[in-house]
């Protein structure tokens, strides 16, 4: 029975390649995910918005 299916799935090549692409295009997307991911992280903008280290000696000349 094994070797049965085995042999169907050899000889059924037109089945293989819609199998062939739809596989490629879920890991493109899968991929692609992951990427706007990682690039739309929190802790990147929270980077942006952190204070200078010369904003500190600054504000301590404005306050005195």
């Amino acid at each position: 029975m094994k070797l049965n299916i085995l042999t169907y799935l050899a000889l059924e090549k037109s089945n293989h390649q819609l199998y062939e692409v739809l596989s490629l295009i879920a890991v493109m997307l899968i991929l692609l995910a992951f990427v706007i991911y990682i690039f739309t992280k929190k802790y990147k903008k929270e980077e942006v918005r952190a204070p200078l280290e010369d904003d500190n000696t600054e504000n301590s000349l404005d306050s005195k």
